[in-house]
């Protein structure tokens, strides 16, 4: 006989959260979807002004390119931050400090 431990027919399955339609349901969700999506257009847009593909950029920044791409149609979520930050160096690199250069311009701290 089983053990009712073992027996995962009786584990309630929890929804995908990187479903768009499930994502959407509720209001502060949708605005976070909206905003990875905006995110991701502008990397896809920086990168293809910097003639890049994504499997270049998967391989200067490190991720891996299926990332790149998730990332780009704004389904990525939970990428940590520092890795954020290494892709957008990279972007920033290819386009000669055009992408973070009004960054650079603003107040200094310390």
């Amino acid at each position: 006989m089983p053990s009712r431990l073992c027996d995962r027919s009786t584990i309630p399955k929890r929804p995908h959260c990187a479903v768009p339609e499930r994502r959407a349901r509720d209001a502060r969700l949708r605005t976070i979807a909206t905003g990875l999506e905006l995110l991701g257009r502008w990397i896809r847009n920086a990168r293809v002004q910097a003639g890049m593909s994504q499997g270049q950029l998967a391989r200067l920044s490190g991720l891996h390119q299926t990332t790149i791409s998730r990332l780009e149609r704004g389904v990525l979520e939970g990428m940590r931050l520092h890795r954020l930050v290494v892709l957008l160096l990279v972007l920033d690199d290819a386009l000669d400090g055009q992408l973070l250069g009004l960054a650079r311009c603003g107040p200094t701290f310390g």
